[in-house]
């Protein structure tokens, strides 16, 4: 196996852990998490660092809210595909899209 094949692997296999407690922590974990997907995109399709913390913040109450906590949803990203793994509001329960459950938080 050549070296770049190696290294694709390695990046794409590589997920970043996101263990924040604080306000400080989340940040630097978005962060982390944001380079590492930006690596895998050619340049002009990266996505701004700090737009992508700004929305998690905004989104996900600094990664707080249950969206985040228990469906690893960070950017609100909702789905209309009822085969999809999603969380429904609380208090909508019958609307006809929900919020994407991602296996970990920097998916």
């Amino acid at each position: 196996m050549n070296w770049l094949c190696i290294t694709l692997l390695v990046c794409v296999s590589f997920n970043p852990e996101m263990d924040y407690t604080n306000n400080k922590e989340f940040i630097k974990d978005v962060t982390a998490c944001t380079l590492h997907l930006n690596s895998l995109e050619d340049e002009w399709d990266r996505v701004p660092v700090d737009l992508v913390v700004a929305q998690a913040i905004h989104e996900s109450e600094w990664g707080r809210s249950r969206f985040a906590t228990l469906g690893n949803n960070l950017m609100g990203i909702r789905t209309f595909d009822p085969t999809d793994d999603q969380m429904k509001p609380i208090n909508k329960p019958d609307v006809s899209w929900g919020l994407r459950i991602f296996e970990t938080k920097c998916e």
